[in-house]
């Protein structure tokens, strides 16, 4: 996977990685990327997130829906922000938000639960 370490390396979650080690890191965390669309839901109000998202390029807003359709916008993130954490911390995984490319945008996935537990391997990325 094909990815920006010099923009990676602005995101507090990377701080302590070195560029060489990105590759692997992602491997063993089963890190993913994804391409969305200009008007693509990345996450949907509603849907279980096991993953946090890391804008890569493009725009994404975080937005709340009323019941009459009305949009309100809590955050709007370009690269290198993380967005979903806070869902995949609790207990249940529901999201009471969604997200919305607001232009073509690519998105690194961490599956939260691989990030945070240690790995069979015990490798030393679960450890900073």
């Amino acid at each position: 996977m094909k990815v920006d370490n010099a923009l990676l390396q602005k995101s507090p979650i990377f701080k302590n990685i070195k560029p060489e080690e990105f590759g692997s890191l992602f491997a063993c965390v089963g890190a993913h990327r994804e391409n969305f669309k200009k008007g693509e839901f990345i996450f949907l109000n509603g849907n279980k997130i096991t993953d946090i998202g890391i804008v890569l390029s493009g725009h994404v807003q975080i937005i709340k829906e009323d019941v009459y359709g009305n949009r309100t916008i809590l955050s709007d993130l370009r690269p290198p922000h993380t967005f979903g954490e806070s869902f995949c911390c609790g207990s249940k995984f529901i999201l009471t938000v969604s997200a919305i490319a607001l232009e073509n945008t690519s998105i690194l996935f961490l599956p939260f639960a691989r990030v945070m537990h240690m790995c069979p391997s015990a490798c030393g990325y679960h450890n900073l």
